[in-house]
């Protein structure tokens, strides 16, 4: 026959096997809901990096593009200004010439007019 006490001990074994079960059972759930909040915050996270690494693409390619733009600028600036100089330098030839052009093409009309030859005349007759 079995022992009063023998029995009691298995119960109380049996009664705290079905307690850890329990309790394993809970922490499973809690670990359970723990993963799926973690899943959720990881999928909100991953939205928000796609989102701002979008913004970031769109704003790094609008500063490259103004960047750009500038450095585009600069150089037609430097080649308008040299292009510019050249005109100026002739420019300033072309005003040259024509003055002195007028200067002596004036001169020739009046030696050529006689008025020059006549005053020569006069002078070296006197």
């Amino acid at each position: 026959m079995p022992d009063k006490g023998g029995d009691l001990s298995m119960f109380t074994t049996v009664e705290q096997n079905t307690k850890d079960i329990e309790a394993i059972k809970l922490t499973l759930k809690n670990h359970s809901e723990q993963m799926e909040s973690m899943k959720e915050n990881a999928s909100e996270l991953k939205t928000t990096v796609t989102l701002e690494n979008r913004e970031t693409r769109a704003i790094v390619t609008q500063q490259v593009d103004k960047l750009y733009g500038l450095v585009e600028k600069a150089m037609g600036f430097k080649t308008e200004s040299s292009s510019q100089m050249h005109e100026l330098k002739m420019l300033r030839w072309n005003t040259l010439s024509n003055v002195f052009l007028k200067i002596s093409g004036s001169v020739v009309a009046l030696a050529s007019s006689g008025g020059v030859i006549y005053y020569v005349v006069v002078e070296l007759t006197k």
